[in-house]
């Protein structure tokens, strides 16, 4: 396999991992049976699991790909830097998501830390994925410094 095959390969392979956690998640709440008195949770698994997931796959996907493609040359592409942008993700993620809540600082705290935490186990997983599949690692090959003759004796 070459090096782009890989990288096309893991680009569609990892968003699984990634995604993983929320679609278990809401195929549980959905299969778990509804409650008579609010069905809202249940139809709101309903949309994230219909709606959002495969979006959330092609843009992930996508975004992988595009990372795997640019950066396949750069000595810089490591497992511990792909995991830095993904925690930096995983952080903006958190804040627009916990600032754009109506209620007080508590509440918006709150949904930061645990928008924070879903995201980052989520792209995590992702990531480290990626990185086991795509095999990107930028090592110099092994040559010997000293060179063997074989003489006849």
């Amino acid at each position: 396999m070459t090096k782009k095959t890989r990288i096309l390969l893991a680009s569609l392979i990892a968003p699984l991992s990634a995604l993983a956690l929320p679609t278990l998640s809401c195929m549980t709440l959905l299969y778990s049976g509804p409650d008579i008195r609010d069905d809202a949770p249940y139809r709101a698994a309903g949309i994230i699991l219909f709606a959002l997931v495969p979006i959330g796959y092609i843009l992930l996907a996508s975004m992988m790909a595009l990372i795997g493609y640019r950066f396949s040359t750069s000595p810089r592409l490591s497992l511990r830097n792909l995991l830095i942008g993904g925690t930096t993700l995983s952080i903006l993620i958190g804040i627009a998501i916990g600032t754009s809540s109506p209620f007080d600082i508590r509440d918006q705290l709150i949904s930061f830390g645990i928008f924070l935490g879903i995201s980052l186990i989520c792209l995590s997983a992702g990531v480290t994925t990626w990185w086991q599949i795509a095999g990107l690692t930028h090592k110099e090959p092994f040559q010997p410094t000293t060179k063997y003759e074989i003489t006849n004796q």
